[in-house]
């Protein structure tokens, strides 16, 4: 048995700013996403299916996958930690899809999202919103569909209030067991729930999906698959054009349509570094 675990940043407990999920500043959550982890991994080691599991991979999934420790390997031997950048897959690298479920932790709700910590979909700098099949789609459920192509369901998801109403509310995701970590007041601010509250939900989460395994729907959208991306400023959508297949719609908006869902990930992965470049460049 095998878990895959996918971790950003924005979602966890405590954290309402950029500062926050930044390595550069001393505002930096390290101490909460590492204790975070340790909780997960720890309620492994607890559950009743813990000799059945041979393999816990943790993608380090939030910019540029620098933000996880090394050292988070030694609580458990299974552990193989991923981090870096670039890399296929951006947030779900080297799934091979033997796994048997999938969590998301620290995720966040989508750009626009009424009340959403952090709000933003890949870039709040580059991108304004990302389509798949003409529905509106947040980093969660892209990643949730890519999962589903390989096989493997998404159980567990860590995030917000607001996240929680696009996945469990909506119906998207209603069999997810879903840990809300804070309410958001603003983009940038929040009504933070006990810390302690938040590791045992997160343990009983965790209990629960183990127990469920087998029994997990996967989640998925057919194909063909069309992206649509609505960029900032219409600078970026001039960058974007240059990829090959990447039809131009209007000042801000391209699209990109495949029948393979990793080339729809790693297209949108392309389009917003080359887009990024305008940021540097100043042409955007």
């Amino acid at each position: 048995m095998k878990i895959y675990i996918s971790v950003d940043m924005e979602g966890l407990p405590g954290v309402t700013s950029w500062e926050h999920v930044d390595e550069r500043n001393k505002k930096y959550a390290h101490k909460i996403l590492t204790e975070v982890v340790e909780w997960l991994v720890d309620e492994i080691k607890r559950s009743e299916k813990n000799e059945e599991i041979t393999n816990i991979t943790i993608a380090d999934s939030h910019n540029f996958g620098e933000n996880i420790p090394y050292d988070i390997t030694y609580i458990d031997e299974r552990i193989e930690l991923i981090s870096g950048y670039p890399r296929r897959n951006y947030m779900m690298p080297d799934m091979k899809g033997d796994e048997d479920v999938v969590f998301f932790i620290g995720y966040h709700a989508g750009v626009g999202a009424l009340h959403g910590i952090l709000d933003h979909s890949y870039s709040s700098t580059v991108i304004h919103s990302v389509y798949i099949n003409e529905k509106k789609i947040n980093e969660t459920l892209l990643n949730a569909i890519y999962a589903g192509t390989k096989g493997v369901p998404v159980g567990l998801i860590m995030g917000d209030e607001a996240l929680r109403r696009e996945i469990i509310d909506s119906g998207e995701m209603s069999w997810v067991e879903f840990v809300v970590t804070k309410q958001g007041l603003g983009r940038f601010s929040a009504r933070h729930r006990s810390k302690k509250k938040v590791e045992e939900d997160l343990r009983r989460a965790v209990s629960n999906v183990l127990n469920r395994l087998g029994k997990i729907p996967l989640y998925r959208i057919d194909p063909p698959y069309k992206l649509r991306i609505v960029f900032q400023t219409s600078g970026f959508a001039d960058l974007a054009q240059l990829i090959p297949h990447v039809d131009r719609k209007d000042g801000r908006t391209v699209e990109f349509t495949s029948d393979d869902f990793e080339v729809i990930l790693n297209t949108l992965h392309a389009i917003t570094a080359i887009a990024y470049t305008g940021v540097n460049s100043g042409r955007r």
